[in-house]
């Protein structure tokens, strides 16, 4: 199975070489953050959450939000296998984003990622 090492720019002053499971959250970081268009040659690449989070957040568009996520990840990021996206919308208007995965390196470990996006 390959290692892989990437370049991390989120939380960090400057950029980083991240492995494993920061490097994912880093590239989890970055489907959410992108909007569809922005990336040159990949149209379809990204969520968008930035531009999601002033829309009337009902159940129903919590749940489309919910299911963008699923199939961004499950396209974009081949090294992890998403098993559940949960969208929530917390008491001080926070979108919460918990995203339960399988590292295709350790497949027997479950792990939560939670994201926090103010609305």
């Amino acid at each position: 199975m390959p290692t892989y090492t990437g370049c991390g720019f989120y939380n960090n002053p400057w950029f980083v070489i991240k492995t494993g499971n920061p490097l994912l959250y880093e590239s989890m970081t970055r489907i959410l953050l992108t909007n569809p268009g922005q990336r040159v040659m990949q149209p379809d690449f990204g969520v968008g959450i930035n531009q999601q989070v002033f829309a009337l957040m009902t159940p129903d568009v919590l749940q489309d939000l919910a299911v963008s996520i699923h199939s961004q990840l499950r396209t974009y990021e081949p090294r992890v296998a998403v098993i559940d996206v949960i969208t929530e919308i917390l008491d001080d208007n926070i979108l919460q984003i918990s995203i339960v995965a399988q590292s295709n390196e350790d497949p027997t470990a479950t792990e939560t990622t939670v994201f926090n996006v103010s609305v």
